[in-house]
């Protein structure tokens, strides 16, 4: 099994997520250790979640941002497919009232490696 982050932002009227990003740069270990977040009780309990501000995805990303182009990530393959994805948190960010409900989430998939 393999963990990996993504972001959740919703609009008030609206229970399900309405743009969901995976930035593939973010560590989970690091995030885990220096924020704290909870088990996801209700959709998935294996799942940790944090629910944040505007300020604290802005601090989230400047923290990851180390991690864009550290291993596997410097990689030009790597480089186009996250880069989009940074500039889309980054336009998010620069809009702070686009999304009033933010969350992030780490939660196991199914690599197929065992």
């Amino acid at each position: 099994m393999a963990f990996e982050v993504k972001i959740e932002f919703f609009h008030f009227d609206r229970d399900q997520p309405v743009l969901e990003i995976a930035p593939d740069w973010w560590n989970y270990r690091e995030l885990k250790k220096e924020y704290e977040f909870s088990r996801d009780q209700d959709e998935d309990p294996e799942a940790y979640i944090l629910d944040v501000g505007i300020e604290e995805l802005i601090d989230i990303h400047l923290f990851q941002y180390k991690n864009l182009t550290k291993g596997v990530f410097g990689f030009p393959d790597w480089q186009k497919i996250i880069l989009p994805k940074k500039e889309q948190i980054e336009q998010i960010i620069s809009d702070p009232e686009a999304f009033p409900r933010i969350r992030v989430k780490i939660y196991e998939w199914d690599s197929g490696w065992a």
